[in-house]
């Protein structure tokens, strides 16, 4: 996704990346707490693409419940340690530790830049948004920017998705936080990932392997949908 300016990341990005591509991928679920896995997104997801595909209502409750939380820098630090502890105890060799060295202030430009394509990174739906895109593109070996018109409706059934999960409305501003940056960091690395191994059939296959099976980790079987201008829908 260029909207995300990934192109400037990717000298920073790539280094040591290729022996890292499943951590790329699939290391999301590990690095959110217990509560948030627990909540049946999953289960929420394929309800509302399901509907997008037979042209049902998916604006049920997201006047009542959002996703929005209040951000703390640090929690952005916290969690930041606890993505780079967890990583490290996965085996990357201290990859990501080197990226925070030298640009100590990715998670920033990150959320500047999905201001700047019309998502809230302090709205854990549109970081889901976000990163519901960017594995979609992984495991399908797609690069490119979606339109606006995608994006915005991707961002519709994501918020859906969070108003509709029974227990979000519950968690705190703690949780929506690390779940909303482990989010943006994962969408980083995947799409520096994609644009990088384009010309590499051998490691796209591995990519597109890592993102399917992290979706899945996720709740999200992703291999069964397809992204449109009208946003996911099922591709069977």
């Amino acid at each position: 996704m260029n909207w995300l300016n990934l192109r400037r990341f990717l000298p920073l990005l790539m280094v040591g990346i290729l022996s890292h591509v499943p951590m790329a991928a699939s290391a999301q679920m590990d690095w959110i707490t217990p509560h948030l896995q627990s909540l049946e997104f999953g289960r929420q997801i394929d309800q509302i693409v399901e509907q997008s595909r037979t042209g049902g209502a998916t604006q049920q409750q997201a006047t009542s419940v959002d996703a929005l939380f209040v951000p703390s820098a640090a929690r952005t630090q916290e969690n930041v340690s606890r993505f780079i502890r967890l990583s490290e105890q996965a085996g990357d060799g201290g990859q990501l530790r080197s990226y925070f060295v030298a640009q100590p202030t990715l998670m920033g430009e990150i959320a500047q830049a999905m201001r700047g394509a019309n998502l809230d990174p302090q709205n854990v739906a549109d970081c889901y948004a976000l990163w519901w895109m960017a594995v979609w593109q992984a495991a399908n070996g797609v690069t490119g920017d979606p339109d606006s018109r995608t994006v915005a409706a991707v961002r519709r059934q994501a918020r859906d998705v969070f108003a509709t999960t029974p227990g979000f409305a519950e968690t705190s501003d703690a949780d929506r936080q690390q779940y909303a940056e482990a989010l943006m960091l994962q969408t980083l690395l995947l799409s520096a990932a994609n644009e990088q191994f384009q010309g590499n059939p051998a490691a796209l296959r591995q990519l597109a392997s890592s993102a399917r099976q992290g979706a899945v980790a996720s709740g999200v079987d992703i291999s069964r949908m397809t992204l449109t201008s009208d946003g996911f829908v099922m591709s069977f």
